[in-house]
């Protein structure tokens, strides 16, 4: 079942602020993920982490896990507090569509705070508030990595449309756009599309000299290891060549 949003709640601390607490707010997109500690009282940024992609639906759980935890770490770390400090984490995380994958980042948030209180939801939903000033009402449109459009309205239901990912049709994203210059790029060398200039930028780019070590880079070079373009994000890095 798609989900168009509604709280994900976990945790057993109440919110009654001592000196050191704080929250932790992630964005966890296709590429890259951040996290934000604030103090609970007053609400002051005291600090920042960053880390790569944590959209499952692309770098699979392993490593959206891994990611998480070390944006977490990181912020914590800048702000000079630990996790038994945590008493909430707000997250919002691309391919957080249904009430499993919910499930999924609530049980993570409890194994790297198990006190904190958690609200978790999909990144356009925090997007939306981010521009309200906290107020879930309006329409937010996100062109990423991947994209996504979601409006929610007082006494309505909340709508959705696209988020799908890149598999299922996407479009208007980084990488939809990535994948179209790989298009372009394999039909100039069949001939059935024209030369385009896209063909020296993306092999230059890639590092390889013909178009065929494309294949290696797309379906893998029998090492076992993950194929470069197995990631939304990598296939999303060649969209600047196409806007540049």
């Amino acid at each position: 079942q798609r989900r168009t949003g509604g709280r994900g709640w976990r945790g057993r601390r109440s919110l009654t602020m001592g000196e050191n607490d704080v929250c932790i707010g992630v964005d966890g997109g296709g590429t890259k993920t951040t996290a934000v500690v604030i103090a609970s009282a007053g609400g002051d940024v005291l600090g920042q982490g960053g880390s790569g992609s944590t959209n499952k639906n692309s770098v699979g759980e392993a490593v959206a896990t891994s990611s998480f935890k070390s944006a977490i770490a990181d912020a914590l770390k800048a702000a000079g507090r630990t996790v038994e400090d945590v008493v909430c984490l707000a997250v919002g995380m691309s391919g957080c569509d249904t009430d499993a994958d919910v499930v999924l980042w609530r049980g993570i948030c409890e194994s790297v705070a198990p006190n904190a209180r958690a609200i978790v939801e999909n990144d356009a939903v925090m997007a939306l508030c981010s521009g309200t000033g906290g107020v879930l009402e309006g329409v937010v449109v996100i062109s990423g990595t991947g994209s996504i459009a979601f409006g929610a309205a007082p006494g309505r239901p909340r709508v959705r449309v696209g988020g799908w990912g890149a598999k299922l049709g996407d479009a208007g994203n980084g990488c939809s756009i990535g994948q179209a210059a790989l298009n372009a790029v394999t039909f100039a060398s069949d001939g059935r599309g024209p030369p385009t200039p896209l063909t020296r930028l993306v092999l230059d780019f890639c590092k390889v000299a013909t178009e065929e070590e494309l294949l290696g880079l797309s379906y893998g070079d029998g090492s076992g290891a993950p194929a470069r373009f197995s990631s939304w994000d990598e296939v999303a890095a060649l969209a600047p060549l196409v806007v540049a």
